[in-house]
């Protein structure tokens, strides 16, 4: 199962590399100029590439944790690191939907954690946010410390949460179907969920109703 698991997402992320690489060369000019539609069109293709590769990666991270038993391996990085590169994640589909994306970051906060599931966490709760936000919007990230533990928060202006939703967020995902936004199976939260519970931290999410946005906060230990 472990082989076939990495040959799998191997060759996903693989072939979607290609795929991307080759139409960021064309949307930049590297093969000669292009009207806007065909840069555009190009994006898109950049846009689509990206999903496809988180998806890949979700997929991955559930067979992982839940049917192999694996476990975190902690090491000491910059916060910085990991949210430069979940912003970049989703910078095209932000863009496409013209959300802008507030973050209030320092440099001098350090986490001991598996920096790639981090990433993969927070990329999941950005792509999240702006999936289920109007265009022209805004979705705020924060992360600081406290004396007890470090808080990522991502808060949106979005379709917001009734009630039931926030009952089965994490354990029945695939069973929320908003009539009020865009459809949206959730599996990336229930990969959250999972990769928190294995940090020691917690997740939660807070609306005040439908239409009134949504914030999702993540507590991680602090390093010892």
């Amino acid at each position: 199962m472990e082989r076939l698991r990495f040959a799998i997402e191997h060759e996903i992320r693989g072939t979607i590399t290609v795929a991307k690489g080759y139409a960021e060369f064309a949307r930049k000019g590297k093969f000669g100029s292009l009207e806007p539609k065909v840069v555009q069109a190009f994006e898109s293709i950049e846009r689509v590439a990206d999903k496809v590769t988180i998806i890949a990666t979700n997929l991955n991270e559930l067979i992982r944790f839940e049917y192999q038993s694996a476990s975190i391996v902690k090491k000491s990085f910059n916060n910085l690191e990991f949210c430069k590169k979940a912003l970049k994640n989703v910078s095209l589909e932000a863009k496409k939907r013209k959300i802008s994306i507030e973050s209030s970051l320092t440099d001098d906060l350090k986490l001991s954690a598996d920096m790639k599931a981090l990433e993969l966490v927070l990329t999941n709760l950005l792509r999240n946010a702006i999936q289920f936000s109007p265009e022209g919007k805004q979705v705020i990230l924060t992360l600081e410390s406290t004396p007890k533990e470090h808080q990522i928060v991502v808060k949106d202006e979005g379709v917001g949460l009734s009630a039931s939703d926030r009952e089965k967020l994490w354990t029945r995902p695939e069973e929320i179907r908003p009539e009020y936004g865009r459809q949206g199976a959730c599996i990336g939260l229930h990969v959250c969920h999972i990769i928190i519970a294995h940090h020691g931290g917690s997740i939660e999410a807070t609306s005040d109703g439908i239409g009134k946005g949504s914030k999702f906060l993540v507590r991680l230990p602090l390093s010892k």
